[in-house]
């Protein structure tokens, strides 16, 4: 395969660790740092409902009465993440995440979340892109 059509399965982080939407940013933040991650995928039941990332928390703990042992993930995170297939090309995903200013992308196959796909993940793209 070309590096010209590379795809998001080639570069994403597999399997990554998610949190409940009914989490508190303490537990998020935690689970964050615990496993080096910047962006954490949004379930609800098992379904996805959105990203949080460490800036979502941040910015919660510089509210006058931000607390992020009684805030939860529902109170901060984005309810619209980018959301793509294993399929899609690399190209595709990098221009969409630069469009939009976003962080990351949340890879789905048949209503389950099997990666995420980060800035991070974008600069090592582009390293083995440049070669």
């Amino acid at each position: 395969m070309s590096k010209m059509h590379k795809t998001i399965a080639d570069y994403m982080t597999p399997g990554p660790h998610a949190t409940n939407v009914n989490d508190n940013l303490h537990a998020a933040r935690e689970k964050m740092m615990k496993i080096g991650a910047r962006h954490l995928p949004v379930l609800d039941d098992g379904k996805l409902v959105g990203v949080v990332s460490d800036r979502d928390i941040q910015l919660a703990l510089g509210f006058k009465h931000g607390n992020i042992k009684t805030m939860t993930v529902s109170d901060v995170f984005a309810d619209e993440p980018y959301v793509t297939h294993p399929d899609t090309n690399l190209r595709t995903v990098a221009m969409e995440m630069a469009e939009r200013k976003i962080g990351s992308a949340v890879v789905m196959d048949n209503e389950e979340v099997v990666g995420i796909f980060t800035t991070t993940d974008a600069c090592r793209a582009l390293h083995d892109v440049l070669g």
